[in-house]
């Protein structure tokens, strides 16, 4: 008896896992999009960077500012603000970070800024370095900020920034992002220019690998992004080499799914998901829409900007790529913010509350199929409703 209590249980919670992995394959082949963009209250359309913070909010770095977003309404920090407390130095925010201390971090093409949280206002510095770059918070009160030549690290004291040391690691090319590990190191790549840069920041010792090992072959890609992967390896999102799994130790890497991502596909971000134990990576391109990776299978889901549907992904440009504490993923693109999340994809069926049948705003509670394409639709005050999906 015990043994067959083992086995039915066993079949079921099989079945669940099942149904489960349908309802994600089926989310993620066919995606639905939240959409926001200057017409919700977006600062811009363009968007640089998006973040969440340690308290949930939404940081969104664009072309017109920075823009908060707590799940209901926008609040936005631009050079013009009424309020003196949200005035930002510039209006085109390039990178932002989040401190140890919560605050925010804020880089724009005419100097830093920085959001306190406890003060709930901007505290604005001279501008330490030419040229725009990347911000990094590494430890409280440091920075590394990348600029036309190299990486700064700098030191707040008071309301001044300090530079404590200079890597000048290349001429007249900016880098295009800096990303934290979680052993501590940051990692950067000159834009355009093939190499790897890891910095230690406790150490100040810089490390510049001008080739990896890929695939047994000494090669000089050109990263655009970073992820992280496990404890000793990252993801590293080239230009023209795909997807490289990068192991920290011995500074070598073998392309990850290269049939899917032909080297005529500019990947621009990635972000590594995690939903009912199943572990995806999202993938940003430059002009090919959003690539999805199931980890377990190696199937890929590709889904880009459709005109006609207004619940699609708002641009083929990718920018930038975070998951947040919901599980859900947020994306900005070249065109507005879009968010990612398997349960959106329901709202896309529920046709028949346009049904003139229905009083408007019936409450609906229950919904059972009685037989093909015919439905009951129970409601809490409106008595019951059979629905023919075809008529």
């Amino acid at each position: 008896m015990r043994t067959r209590f083992y086995i039915l249980v066993f079949a079921f919670l099989t079945k669940l896992i099942s149904a489960q992995q349908s309802e994600l394959d089926f989310a993620f082949s066919n995606p639905v999009f939240q959409n926001y963009a200057m017409k919700n209250g977006l600062a811009s359309n363009y968007c640089y960077d998006v973040l969440q913070d340690h308290k949930g909010y939404i940081w969104i770095a664009t072309l017109n500012g920075l823009s908060r977003f707590n799940g209901n309404t926008w609040l936005n920090f631009q050079q013009q603000s009424k309020r003196s407390k949200y005035k930002l130095p510039a209006n085109w925010v390039v990178d932002i970070d989040e401190d140890k201390l919560g605050n925010i971090w804020i880089n724009t093409d005419r100097g830093i800024a920085m959001y306190h949280q406890k003060q709930d206002s901007i505290i604005s510095f001279s501008e330490p370095i030419k040229g725009w770059g990347k911000i990094s918070c590494t430890n409280i009160n440091q920075l590394l900020v990348s600029s036309w030549t190299g990486i700064t690290q700098l030191q707040q004291k008071g309301h001044q920034l300090e530079s404590v040391y200079d890597y000048t690691v290349t001429a007249r090319n900016s880098i295009p992002f800096i990303f934290k590990d979680i052993n501590g190191n940051s990692w950067a790549c000159p834009e355009d220019n093939p190499s790897l840069i890891k910095i230690n920041s406790n150490t100040k010792q810089l490390s510049y690998y001008r080739t990896i090992n890929i695939d047994g072959e000494n090669q000089s890609p050109i990263i655009n992004s970073i992820t992280q992967f496990s404890a000793d390896t990252l993801l590293l999102i080239t230009k023209h080499n795909g997807i490289l799994k990068y192991c920290t130790r011995n500074n070598k890497a073998f392309r990850f799914l290269k049939e899917q991502f032909p080297n005529d596909i500019e990947l621009s971000c990635g972000v590594k998901y995690q939903i009912n134990n199943a572990t995806y990576f999202f993938i940003g391109t430059k002009k090919n829409g959003l690539y999805v990776v199931d980890f377990k299978s190696s199937r890929v889901f590709i889904t880009q900007h459709d005109h006609n549907n207004p619940t699609s992904i708002l641009s083929n440009y990718i920018t930038s790529l975070t998951a947040d504490d919901n599980q859900g993923v947020w994306v900005g693109t070249s065109a507005g913010l879009s968010f990612f999340h398997p349960s959106l994809q329901k709202n896309k069926y529920y046709y028949f509350y346009n049904n003139s049948t229905i009083p408007q705003g019936a409450l609906i509670n229950a919904i059972c199929e009685v037989s093909h394409h015919n439905y009951l639709i129970g409601t809490d005050n409106s008595g019951l409703f059979l629905f023919n999906e075809l008529t």
